[in-house]
């Protein structure tokens, strides 16, 4: 059936309803320059965004689009309050977490919040909590609706967002930098430093004892307290309790302290930020291994009981009072604890269970991955010391480059905004730059004489201001305007000059650039050089440290001038470490495959061991490699036999160059044997006939062609023809062709006759794959052309042959 569905007329008509063009772009309104690059990496920016994670020392952008806050306050990070509430108390668990009880009088609920330091999501992520209001609360106070309680370490004191760093960027075609990888500073790397966290579970049976690995002979202590920090990446350790003779050695005081092979060891690095203890058998910390343990047990029941009496007794005294979800889950879990109901983790355990939350700042490292606003993710291909960065000249000092990424990738990714951001902020730079040179020399007047210093400086503040409203006007003339109102018409000339010299300590000018209103083009690039030509007329080279003959380092000037402005950059949840695995010959499943093992996520293993198979990208780039029966030879030594497994041990054991895989009649298929059991039941079975594989050791065939009028064959007469053909196979195509060319009759001693076939016979041996297929082509050739005889005068081997012999 016909339809009339016309799309741009229902755009339209969706458009007219809007406010502004920004209501359609959604997470693209945290895209600066959204015009200017293509929708495929608006999407993958808006995804990229939600794996960007907290950094320790965050900066605001540079250049920002005006709705980063509004995209935080909408986070889970920022908790503000709902309603009017009142401060009833705080119920203390330990010093870094505890409990506020907080009484909504607008709606008579009994809520409650918890102030914890952090928030751990799930394997290394998570993000710290700025909780200073809450601290401050005291029983009483008031607190307004909308007021932020706790929000994300993100926001500044301002309560701005911050999610990336800003980094000196330059775009140079590097060997580190190809296939889009990006080449960083040691200084740059640690400014990417983020909180990572470990949940590490411990489960004490009944016949574990934890090593006395922090304690002494007075204190026995399993594990660091809240605070402090992991000794030597051993967190805690568990040794099985002997019943023989051993015991004697083996659990002694002095032993205790130590770790035996076979001890379980639990694996990470960083600062114990909060510690749960959980028992279901309380006279089993009795026991002296478990001192420190009911510390905290203790700790819990205390906090527990607390909380529990706490709320009965408000709820007693405002009987039309209720209780907010978070409070009745909070409440309930203290009055199961009061109770000694038994604790469930999974399954109810025996003995005693301990949760702990490790937070280590790790900075970014080689492998991981970063991206900046446009969608250009690329994995760091090295860190370099910042000595051995490019070197740029501004403000008066050296510069270190922080960050080099690769051009092409503009044009691959279609995405020239990240261009436009390091031309505006390189060009900002320089402005600051000039500005400061004139205030220095302003500042250089005699004292003596006061009204030229005066007047230099006011000189040197109208500049800037000109200046400054010049360069907000041609790229968001609503910023001009309040520049215009807000700081030219309200402010005297001290604060004005307060203003320019904050400028000037910061070094660079901050821009709201709104998507779908202040649409930058390269005409606005050249209006903005042409409105400064100082910057135009001032080109800036980089200095690259290169060896000279002699192997002595030497700064060496870039033939072109160079844009080194910034970028603001984000780090995602990537790791290397997370995609590094180590896999053992010893331990396999029932299908031949390495056994799959979750030691790594438990913090035993400080490599994870799930074997990393070959994906099709790999395998694909591995087989166009010269040698790719290298590549073979290891698919065929990590198939699913288990015979082939084992062979495997000959590279741990001897030459790992001299590899000789060969299946005997005895080799099986496991991943065969399970289907057949499946087959079994419907009565069914695969079947494979063993066929003896035939050795055809290829040859290459030098013909030489000659005429007994020009005596014997010369070296320019050697022709190669493919090395799948054989002399027999040619000698088998040559009768062929005569047979053709004499149409089945009697055949005569022709010599031109015969030239021509042999020539045919030799143009198509240089590219037939077999005797067979040249035979074919034999077959289907209807004329000949004019050669000489041919004779066979070498046969070489293809592998060992010299292709140079004559």
């Amino acid at each position: 059936m016909a339809t009339n569905l016309n799309l741009t007329e229902i755009a339209n008509e969706i458009e007219k309803n809007l406010p502004s063009g920004e209501f359609t772009l959604g997470k693209g309104l945290l895209q600066p320059f959204n015009e200017s690059n293509s929708g495929s990496r608006k999407i993958m920016q808006g995804i990229q965004k939600e794996q960007s994670i907290q950094l320790l020392k965050p900066e605001t952008p540079l250049i920002m689009t005006g709705y980063e806050n509004q995209f935080g306050y909408l986070s889970s990070g920022f908790v503000t309050a709902e309603s009017d509430y009142v401060v009833i108390t705080k119920i203390i668990k330990n010093k870094n977490k505890y409990c506020v009880l907080l009484h909504d009088i607008n709606n008579n609920q009994l809520h409650c919040i918890m102030r914890v330091g952090y928030v751990y999501h799930t394997e290394y992520y998570g993000y710290d909590l700025n909780t200073s209001y809450l601290d401050k609360l005291r029983p009483q106070n008031m607190i307004p609706k909308g007021t932020p309680m706790i929000y994300s370490a993100s926001f500044d004191d301002e309560l701005n967002k911050q999610d990336g760093v800003n980094l000196t960027t330059v775009y140079m075609n590097l060997g580190r930098t190809t296939e889009d990888p990006i080449v960083l500073s040691e200084s740059a790397a640690k400014k990417f430093t983020s909180p990572l966290y470990h949940s590490i579970s411990i489960i004490i049976n009944d016949n574990d004892i934890p090593l006395n690995l922090y304690g002494n002979d007075e204190y026995y202590k399993v594990f660091p307290d809240i605070g402090e920090q992991v000794k030597n990446g051993i967190l805690c350790a568990i040794r099985r309790e002997r019943k023989d003779d051993e015991a004697l050695y083996s659990q002694s005081k002095e032993r205790l302290k130590e770790i035996m092979i076979s001890d379980v060891r639990y694996i990470c690095n960083g600062e114990v930020i909060d510690i749960d203890v959980y028992c279901n058998n309380v006279e089993k910390l009795n026991d002296i291994y478990n001192t420190q343990l009911e510390v905290y047990y203790r700790e819990n029941m205390d906090y527990s009981l607390n909380l529990y009496n706490a709320v009965n007794k408000f709820m007693k005294d405002h009987p039309n009072c209720t209780m907010t979800y978070d409070m009745q889950k909070e409440y309930y879990k203290a009055k199961d604890t009061v109770n000694d109901v038994p604790y469930i983790k999974e399954k109810a355990f025996n003995n005693i269970c301990c949760d702990i939350i490790v937070r280590d700042y790790i900075p970014v490292n080689v492998g991981d991955k970063i991206t900046d606003r446009y969608g250009g993710k690329g994995v760091i291909s090295a860190i370099i010391k910042d000595e051995k960065m490019p070197m740029y000249f501004r403000h008066g000092t050296w510069n270190y480059v922080d960050a080099i990424y690769n051009q092409c990738t503009v044009i691959n990714r279609e995405n020239p905004g990240q261009l436009n951001e390091t031309e505006i902020t390189y060009i900002g730079s320089k402005l600051v730059e000039k500005i400061a040179e004139m205030w220095s020399n302003a500042e250089k007047m005699d004292d003596s004489f006061t009204n030229n210093y005066n007047n230099a400086m006011y000189q040197t503040v109208t500049q800037a201001e000109e200046w400054l409203y010049t360069y907000y006007s041609i790229i968001n003339p609503d910023q001009a305007k309040d520049f215009h109102e807000n700081v030219l018409g309200r402010l005297s000339f001290e604060e004005r000059q307060d203003a320019i010299w904050s400028i000037i300590q910061d070094g660079e000018l901050y821009l709201v650039i709104t998507p779908m209103r202040n649409i930058f083009t390269i005409d606005t690039l050249r209006q903005l050089y042409n409105a400064f030509p100082f910057i135009r007329d001032e080109d800036d080279y980089l200095y690259v440290h290169q060896k000279d003959s002699n192997g002595v380092p030497r700064l060496v000037k870039t033939r072109r001038p160079m844009v080194i402005g910034k970028k603001y950059i984000y780090r995602l949840k990537q790791l290397a470490e997370e995609k590094f695995s180590a896999v053992s010959l010893a331990s396999t499943n029932i299908k031949g495959e390495n056994t799959k093992t979750k030691a790594n996520k438990l913090h035993i293993s400080a490599i994870s061991k799930t074997p990393v198979r070959f994906g099709n990208m790999e395998a694909s780039e591995l087989m166009q490699l010269k040698y790719c029966q290298y590549t073979i030879e290891a698919f065929m030594m990590l198939s699913t036999s288990p015979i082939a497994r084992r062979l495997m041990r000959n590279l741990l054991t001897g030459d790992p160059f001299d590899r000789n895989i060969t299946l005997d009649g005895k080799s099986k298929s496991r991943n065969v044997e399970i289907v057949n059991a499946y087959l079994k039941a419907m009565g069914l079975r695969l079947v494979f006939k063993r066929k003896p594989k035939k050795i055809i050791t290829p040859i290459t065939i030098y013909p030489v062609c000659y005429s007994p009028l020009y005596g014997e064959p010369t070296n320019k007469d050697v022709v190669k023809v493919t090395p799948f053909v054989t002399e027999e196979g040619i000698k088998k195509a040559i009768k062929t062709a005569r047979k053709i060319y004499y149409k089945d009759k009697e055949i005569k001693k022709d010599i031109e006759a015969d030239e021509h076939i042999n020539e045919v016979i030799l143009n198509l041996a240089q590219t037939a794959m077999s005797d067979k297929d040249l035979q074919t082509k034999v077959k289907e050739v209807n004329t000949f052309n004019k050669l000489h005889n041919v004779v066979f005068i070498d046969v070489v081997e293809l592998y060992g042959g010299d292709n140079n012999d004559n």
